[in-house]
């Protein structure tokens, strides 16, 4: 946290936190002929207001020193000294809220909010209360954010910031028979139900957040989106340097999402509808499917679904996503291995520990002999197939944990089919995951 130094309309900066005596002496102040007026602490640093000591009245001698002193008193001039204004208080009020409807919309609060490394103001939730009968919640991670309107009893209007994770803990805590939160809010501080106070500020900082514009936004009804973002959610790349591959794909035009990290690629089927084509971050996907959206609202290079009785925005991630159809193979002419997804994945706790989720040999003869091997041990064992290779035999190395995550993504079917060329070339897991394989 750096130091700023308020003085005579001026003001100086500081790198790193000190104490006011410090600062005016690095200033090449004395400390004897300032004084700290107002100290004030924000979430980028610490501020002292300071102003010059009054001296003894002058004195100034307008006669010889023989004769009688003639005395003349002068004040010394104000001008350039500044008063510091007081810091913000946020307004008192007593706000009483359903604790359901509280819990549900801090969870989604909570998967919001950003780090508090990056900027502690994003890790805040902020609460403003402007009638009788709601409160609006807002949170933000300037990547992703979230607006809920909720009924509450306020006393009067206030506004204020809140530590959400802190928030939404000393709710949960809260003995399991109390139905209403009480909100009694400080000048500086918010009391919950007379149990804890956490610390409190002004909304200034916080950041603002643009509603969707009704005239450019387009809904799409998608009762099968967060099954299809499932999916595909494990082939997202977490490769920062390959940004467009950090997102999901949403090509509804076609009729899919997808995901790819390079190495593999998962694809899932929506509804088809008349939509330019998309990227969101993988945070937002995430969101979207573990709160079951069931539309899209889409504005240019923004994006929102209805989540917990507000709604979620995400902005889209600009740029060029690669062509699917460009990779995906023809597997007319692959052999084709198909057999029960719960038999493999009953091998899995056996299987991924001793290949360290990397590499796994599968050879395909009538069944599928699994081999894992590596320092730390070996592992084998066999799942029951049926195979179009008419008594040949295909070795197939690769890795352990793309292989399990696509099963997992289309276990729903219960039945997986793995399409592989007869030579080197990738594997088609139910038509839907396509998996580069390990060369030898």
């Amino acid at each position: 946290m750096k130091t700023v130094v308020k003085f005579e309309g001026q003001k100086n900066t500081i790198q790193g936190e000190c104490k006011p005596r410090e600062a005016m002496e690095i200033l090449g102040l004395n400390p004897r002929e300032w004084k700290v007026t107002a100290r004030q602490v924000t979430d980028k640093a610490l501020v002292y207001s300071i102003e010059r000591v009054r001296s003894v009245a002058l004195v100034s001698v307008a006669a010889p020193p023989q004769a009688d002193p003639q005395v003349t008193i002068t004040e010394p001039s104000t001008d350039t000294l500044v008063q510091a204004p007081p810091p913000p208080t946020i307004p008192e009020s007593e706000i009483t809220v359903d604790r359901n409807e509280l819990e549900a919309v801090l969870k989604v609060v909570a998967d919001v909010t950003g780090k508090r490394g990056l900027m502690p103001v994003l890790a805040m939730v902020k609460i403003d209360v402007v009638d009788k009968d709601t409160i609006t919640m807002e949170a933000t991670d300037l990547e992703v954010s979230y607006q809920v309107t909720i009924p509450a009893e306020p006393t009067v209007p206030t506004a204020f910031l809140v530590d959400a994770g802190l928030f939404i803990k000393e709710v949960r805590a809260l003995d399991k028979t109390i139905q209403d939160v009480k909100i009694t809010v400080k000048p500086s501080s918010i009391e919950i139900n007379d149990r804890c106070e956490l610390s409190a500020s002004v909304t200034d900082e916080f950041p603002q957040i643009e509603p969707l514009p009704p005239e450019d936004a387009l809904t799409y009804p998608l009762p099968n989106l967060a099954s299809a973002l499932t999916c595909v959610l494990p082939a997202v790349s977490t490769d920062e340097t390959r940004y467009m591959l950090t997102g999901v794909f949403f090509d509804i035009a076609s009729g899919r999402v997808v995901a790819t990290d390079g190495f593999r690629l998962h694809r899932a089927h929506l509804d088809k509808y008349a939509c330019p084509a998309f990227t969101i971050p993988r945070r937002a996907a995430v969101i979207f499917a573990k709160y079951d959206a069931v539309e899209i609202t889409f504005a240019g290079k923004r994006v929102s679904v209805p989540i917990a009785g507000g709604t979620f925005i995400t902005r889209v991630i600009e740029g060029d996503f690669p062509d699917a159809d460009s990779v995906w193979p023809d597997v007319s002419t692959y052999e084709k291995v198909h057999f029960k997804a719960r038999d493999f994945l009953d091998l899995i706790p056996g299987v991924l520990p001793v290949s360290n989720g990397s590499q796994i040999k599968m050879t395909i003869n009538g069944r599928i002999d699994i081999e894992a091997e590596s320092e730390s041990g070996k592992y084998s064992w066999h799942v029951p197939a049926d195979s179009t290779l008419n008594g040949g035999t295909a070795v197939i190395n690769i890795n352990s944990k793309f292989l399990v995550d696509a099963i997992k993504a289309y276990q729903d079917s219960e039945e997986i089919d793995i399409a592989f060329p007869k030579s080197y070339g990738a594997l088609v897991v139910n038509e839907q995951a396509l998996i580069m394989p390990i060369r030898q």
